[in-house]
């Protein structure tokens, strides 16, 4: 072990962690794996398509493409990192995609959407309304 380095030990772990853990564990199982991938394909094509003709925006990816994850292209260069930080203040969680994590897909950075499976497609017009809003 480098000089200077301390070994830190305890006997208290994250009891919380580990319950909630096993709980969407437990979920997942009885729920079942092909059902969820489903419903996130579903709920990725409705917003897929409730997305495309969004102004000053395109979708990239075709509406059937797989799973729930919408990546967002922005028509003109924009600061994506603070229209985030807005997004995030704003209650809508999303992430910013650079070239550099897949340059032979990604012309420039997007906006992602992740939405989890208890997603409901009546919030696709509050996206549109709050893309639009501030971005448009």
């Amino acid at each position: 072990m480098p000089h200077g380095t301390q070994v830190f030990c305890t006997v208290t772990s994250y009891v919380a962690g580990r319950v909630g853990l096993a709980t969407a564990l437990r979920q997942y199982v009885e729920i079942g794996p092909a059902l969820i991938r489903e419903r996130l394909a579903a709920i990725g094509r409705a917003l897929r398509a409730g997305l495309a003709d969004l102004p000053g925006w395109s979708v990239p990816d075709d509406v059937d493409a797989p799973g729930s994850i919408v990546a967002l292209l922005p028509d003109e260069e924009i600061d994506l990192p603070r229209l985030r930080a807005d997004l995030v203040a704003r209650k809508m969680v999303t992430t910013v995609s650079v070239v550099e994590r897949a340059p032979m897909d990604i012309p420039r950075p997007t906006l992602r959407l992740s939405p989890h499976v208890d997603f409901e497609t009546a919030w696709i017009p509050q996206i549109r309304e709050l893309l639009t809003a501030r971005y448009s």
